[in-house]
C-alpha cells in the first residue's frame, strides 16, 4: 500500500484516550504525561464536545493541585 493510500483507521491510536468535560486540568495534565499525548478529545457521555491540546494548559502546571493516578479513569469512546 502506498503511503498516500494509508487509511485513517490504519494510522490512528485505539482505544481513544479521552477526558470528560467536567474533569479537571490536573486530570488532563496527568493523562497528557501518562499516555505521552498532546491532544485529548473532550467528551460528554459519548458525545464529542471538543479537543484539548497540551498547549491549552497553563504554562506552570506545577501550581495546580496534583492528583493521584488512582483518581484518574481513562474514558474510552467508540466510533459508530
Amino acid at each position: 500500500m502506498k503511503r498516500t493510500d494509508t487509511t485513517i483507521a490504519n494510522s490512528m491510536n485505539s482505544p481513544c484516550i479521552t477526558i470528560g468535560a467536567k474533569d479537571t486540568l490536573q486530570e488532563a495534565s496527568l493523562k497528557f504525561r501518562k499516555h505521552n499525548i498532546r491532544h485529548l478529545p473532550v467528551v460528554d457521555g459519548k458525545k464529542l464536545v471538543g479537543i484539548l491540546s497540551n498547549r491549552d494548559m497553563p504554562q506552570d502546571i506545577s501550581t495546580l493541585k496534583k492528583v493521584s493516578n488512582k483518581k484518574v479513569k481513562d474514558s474510552n469512546i467508540t466510533s459508530q
